[in-house]
């Protein structure tokens, strides 16, 4: 995942990188190495921030944590089992600062778990079932036949949990991610409760993100 920030993303548009270990095993902490593509990048250093916690924490958790110590205007949440694309943030950041109570995703496409092929998605809206299961929602292929549905944002009822853009201090508002829950599969339903209590949804747009299934 950082690998491809550190590629693909104008540093003037970040602040910072915060990379958050949940107290990783030993034989799996990759921290040095990241930091060390960073410079070879010519990335600015002073813009990361490492931290790694002393317990294990939970996903969840971890995620308030992290977002606890940004300082930015808007905050980026991303599972590391993502990977961005070329001009992956623009698209996130001109909605929010049209409207700083939009919460913006991407188009999540594939990569191939066995040889890391990276391939398109069918664009698809974020929904759940009554047992609060996460389903894809695919669109009519008649939806495209307007040239506007091609690029403009949709709104969508929930997102994917790994990865969206959010104001920073409206998150705080909505009072973060519920430090209740330890593990994924839940958060996406819980934030878009809390979003949908200030009159706003969850909105897509097409640039893809990929990530690995």
């Amino acid at each position: 995942m950082l690998n491809s920030i550190f590629d693909l993303t104008p540093a003037h548009l970040l602040k910072e990188i915060i990379i958050y270990d949940d107290c990783s095993e030993d034989d799996v902490i990759i921290t040095d190495l990241v930091l060390k593509y960073g410079k070879i990048t010519g990335w600015p250093m002073e813009k990361i921030i490492s931290k790694r916690s002393d317990e294990r924490q939970g996903l969840i958790r971890a995620k308030v944590n992290a977002a606890r110590l940004g300082s930015a205007d808007v905050l980026i949440f991303m599972d590391s089992h993502c990977e961005v694309t070329p001009k992956w943030i623009e698209p996130l950041l001109v909605p929010i600062q049209e409207d700083r109570t939009k919460v913006v995703v991407p188009i999540v496409d594939l990569i191939n778990p066995v040889n890391f092929e990276y391939s398109k998605a069918m664009v698809a809206r974020s929904v759940f079932d009554w047992q609060l299961r996460f389903k894809w929602k695919y669109f009519d292929w008649s939806y495209f036949d307007t040239p506007e549905n091609n690029v403009k944002l949709f709104r969508s009822p929930i997102m994917p949990g790994g990865l969206l853009a959010i104001d920073r201090k409206f998150y705080t508002e909505m009072g973060e991610y519920d430090s209740g829950m330890e593990i994924w599969g839940a958060e996406n339903i819980e934030l878009s409760i809390r979003v949908s209590h200030f009159v706003t949804f969850f909105y897509c747009f097409f640039f893809p993100f990929a990530m690995t299934t």
